[in-house]
C-alpha cells in the first residue's frame, strides 16, 4: 500500500501546484455555497470544480508514481 508520505512532498513543484488547485476548488465552491450565483455563473463554477477535481486526481496519480 502507498503511503500519502508520497504525496507530501513540499520540493516537488506538483505537489504545490495540488495545492493552489484545491484551493479554488474551495474557492469555487464556497462561491456557490454561499452566495446565490446565477444560473449561468453556477455552471460555469460547477464546470470548473469538475475540471479542478480531475486535474487533482491526475497530480495525485503521478505524484504517486513517481519515485521519491
Amino acid at each position: 500500500m502507498r503511503s500519502s508520505s508520497r504525496l507530501i512532498r513540499p520540493r516537488h513543484p506538483l505537489f504545490w501546484l495540488l495545492v493552489v488547485v484545491q484551493a479554488l476548488s474551495g474557492a469555487f465552491a464556497l462561491v456557490l455555497a454561499h452566495f446565490d450565483p446565477s444560473v449561468t455563473l453556477a455552471v460555469l463554477l460547477t464546470a470548473l470544480l469538475i475540471a479542478n477535481a480531475s486535474v487533482s486526481a491526475l497530480i495525485v496519480w503521478r505524484l504517486w508514481r513517481e519515485p521519491d
